[in-house]
């Protein structure tokens, strides 16, 4: 049977167990990382000459996607309509999860100077710019929000000082103030918040909640069956992975899922805590801090955790153990000595 017919949990696993017996030291994992960026910021280009392409010449090139749902990767902005770019996957909101894990990590690698070499930086630089530029272009604003979240957060763990926190503030503020988003959004707030969107996804959060609860509490619905949960008239499911989860698994299977996860991000964290080496520390909190993101992400997407995550899982048990173990074998070494 071909690797690419196995059931997608069975690939899962399997490269999972891949990815956390190929990284064993400190120079395999960092290069495991410039490979995700590097892969990334070719997504990243595919996406952008789809964008200018059916800009100028109307013509969407948009992969596997199909016909009934291509009308939700039109996007209307000031400069007409956009397409709301997939790149090499299936679906704009997948990309932009993808960018924003790359681009969590890139930034940090500034932030702690991780690259050294010229190049490697200017490389750096560049997939940053690119990668942030696709991101806009799949529209996805809740990965936008995200991403800038995690920047500052990111900034924060790097300087931990009152006044560049309060200059920080005090930049948003001046930005938010000249760009009219200040006294617009002081003027009319409820339009920023009970937008059709958001009407929308509320009401596709009360069904799901609803409908788990009063049919299929413990055991749901079945896998992929989620919008017969939910009024809509284009059969959407609960843009909310958890209550997804709960519609589709049930109860037990949603407990499962959140102690998975959990128990998962518990781990690293006390193995992080472990490593002495600035750097490397550096390395290890960019894949957690890029995780935890990519779920709050998912809790606005109707979306389960996809086959990606699991190498992405794969690639943080890996690192981390690796950064972990590696400094306990230089601490034993210090005391031998």
């Amino acid at each position: 049977m071909s690797f690419f017919k196995l059931p997608a949990v069975m690939k899962s696993i399997v490269v999972f167990i891949l990815m956390v017996n190929m990284i064993k030291n400190r120079e395999t994992a960092l290069f495991s990382l410039k490979t995700l960026i590097l892969i990334t910021a070719l997504s990243a280009i595919i996406g952008i000459l789809q964008e200018i392409i059916f800009f100028y010449k109307g013509i969407e090139i948009a992969g596997v996607i199909q016909e009934d749902v291509k009308r939700f990767m039109w996007q209307e902005t000031p400069f007409g309509t956009l397409m709301r770019v997939p790149a090499f996957t299936s679906w704009y909101t997948i990309l932009a999860n993808h960018l924003s894990i790359a681009l969590i990590v890139g930034i940090n690698f500034i932030l702690y100077s991780i690259l050294t070499k010229k190049k490697e930086k200017l490389f750096l630089y560049i997939a940053m710019i690119l990668m942030s530029i696709a991101l806009y272009f799949t529209f996805s604003y809740s990965s936008i929000l995200i991403v800038l979240s995690a920047f500052i957060f990111s900034i924060m763990l790097r300087w931990i000082s009152l006044k560049i926190y309060v200059t920080l503030f005090f930049v948003i503020l001046l930005l938010g103030f000249f760009s009219g988003f200040i006294p617009d959004f002081l003027a009319d707030p409820k339009k920023y918040f009970m937008t059709e969107d958001l009407s929308i996804r509320i009401e596709l959060l009360r069904d799901g909640i609803t409908g788990f609860l009063n049919r299929h509490p413990f055991i749901g619905n079945g896998v992929g069956t989620g919008h017969k949960y939910t009024s809509n008239i284009d059969l959407w499911p609960v843009h909310n992975n958890f209550v997804l989860i709960a519609d589709e698994i049930g109860l037990f299977g949603l407990l499962t899922y959140c102690i998975f996860f959990f128990a998962f991000i518990f781990r690293q964290v006390m193995s992080i805590s472990k490593i002495k080496n600035t750097k490397d520390r550096a390395i290890a909190l960019s894949l957690i801090i890029a995780f935890i993101a990519y779920l709050i992400n998912l809790q606005l997407q109707a979306q389960h955790i996809d086959f990606f995550i699991f190498l992405y899982l794969g690639l943080i048990e890996a690192i981390i153990s690796t950064l972990s173990s590696q400094t306990a074998v230089e601490i034993s070494a210090k005391r031998k000595v």
